[in-house]
């Protein structure tokens, strides 16, 4: 069934057919003080009360939480707050801070402490219904849906990090349908997350898996032969300074292209306009030229990629890239695919170390001169091109079957956004 209305939702359940009731969100949910405990005030596999840290909710946590099925940390013993709420049953739980505005009051529903004693902590917004007009679980979803979202990204303040209080969020509009209605919702959505959850550790395995082989297939730092080999050789495996391998590009930009790109360390070498919905670039024609297969360093450190990261461009013949890359190409008697891998598995991360300046560290930029990179810089390659080739098709056939485990997550996240856009009045 479909309605006009804005407290009706586009499709409902068989049965169902009153209009949704509006409420302001303090108009059922009441808020807690929660604290201030950061990392190291908190420890994993200790007794005692645990508790919810707003990272745990970006990076962790379901929208629905069992605690019998997810690890919380424990509060040192002389950590405790000397004031704090329990957690219940239903209670919900929001992020108040984040560096971008989806992460804004993402919301978890605990539907089963576990017999736990839970409290909340850093950047986190407790709130319980009180009225109880809500069933268990529906909060999780209603607080994720557009018809709440939408005011949040209205009411969100920050430049570089994003925050909103309780006060704010109490004063949101919301609808709610009857107690049975929501239920239909609860468990319709739950059974797309539980098909989610288990491809996300069919994904996680896998890539646990690849991470492995490559521990086994490139040597460990100090041996010159890795633990397994691909081919029938005894051979060591050969040193070889970065410049014998590979070239350095520095071609400009005279008009050639006008593909603008950057180095994400999630997705490669991706347009400039996708990664930060904008240009920022106007003026490239110092940029440096690169062609497909080429290799570009970014200097840029994260917590993730302390060394920064080395993508070569795979998805564009060509394309223009900021002065500040690094950008080279494999010389020809090498396998181009091995060294993607090698780079991958982190093994040149400890050469990257040795010529990084600490302390001269600027704008999120490690300070590595091209001279050093390309002179100071060791690879260790095998001596056989058979065998950098067969390590390289191992490798890639495990990346193909990533890959489409991968799209299955994405494509099953997407369905659960289109049904609750269906499920949720605007």
């Amino acid at each position: 069934m479909k309605d006009n209305c804005p407290h009706i939702p586009k499709v409902r359940f068989p049965g169902f057919k009153n209009p949704w009731q509006q409420f302001k969100v303090g108009d059922f949910i009441d808020f807690y003080p929660t604290n201030t405990l950061s990392w190291e005030q908190l420890q994993y596999g200790i007794n005692g009360i645990k508790n919810i840290h707003y990272g745990l909710i970006h990076t962790y946590l379901p929208t629905l939480v069992d605690i019998r099925k997810c690890t919380l940390p424990s509060i040192l013993q002389n950590q405790l707050p000397h004031k704090y709420k329990l957690c219940k049953k239903g209670d919900i739980v929001l992020t108040d801070a984040s560096e971008d505005i989806d992460g804004i009051a993402k919301c978890v529903e605990l539907i089963n402490l576990g017999g736990q004693n839970i409290i909340c902590g850093l950047h986190t917004i407790h709130g319980r219904d009180n009225k109880h007009i809500t069933s268990v679980g529906f909060k999780g979803y209603l607080f994720n849906a557009e018809i709440f979202r939408s005011q949040i990204r209205k009411s969100t303040q920050g430049i570089k990090v994003f925050s909103i209080s309780n006060k704010t969020i109490a004063a949101f509009n919301i609808s709610i349908p009857c107690t049975q209605e929501q239920m239909k919702i609860v468990k319709c959505l739950a059974s797309i997350d539980k098909q989610i959850e288990q491809q996300r550790k069919e994904l996680e395995a896998l890539k646990q898996h690849k991470q492995a082989l490559m521990q086994q297939l490139f040597p460990h730092i100090g041996n010159n032969k890795p633990r397994v080999r691909v081919v029938r050789s005894n051979q060591k495996w050969k040193v070889l300074h970065t410049e014998e391998v590979f070239i350095r590009v520095t071609e400009r930009n005279n008009g050639q292209s006008d593909n603008v790109l950057t180095v994400s360390a999630q997705f490669g070498l991706i347009k400039q306009q996708d990664f930060f919905d904008r240009t920022i670039s106007n003026d490239i024609k110092d940029y440096y030229l690169i062609k497909k297969g080429d290799f570009t360093y970014n200097k840029s450190y994260s917590s993730q990629y302390p060394m920064g990261v080395i993508k070569p461009l795979k998805n564009y013949e060509d394309g223009v890239v900021s002065p500040l890359y690094i950008c080279f190409r494999v010389k020809d008697g090498f396998v181009h695919d091995f060294f993607e891998h090698y780079f991958e598995s982190g093994h040149f991360n400890y050469e990257i170390r040795k010529i990084a300046q600490e302390g001269a560290r600027n704008h999120g930029l490690l300070n590595v001169s091209v001279k050093d990179f390309f002179t100071k810089t060791k690879l260790l390659v095998p001596s056989l091109v058979e065998e950098q080739e067969t390590i390289a098709k191992t490798l890639s056939s495990i990346n193909t079957i990533i890959e489409a485990s991968e799209k299955k997550y994405e494509l099953l996240k997407n369905h659960k956004r289109g049904l609750m856009q269906q499920l949720f009045p605007d």
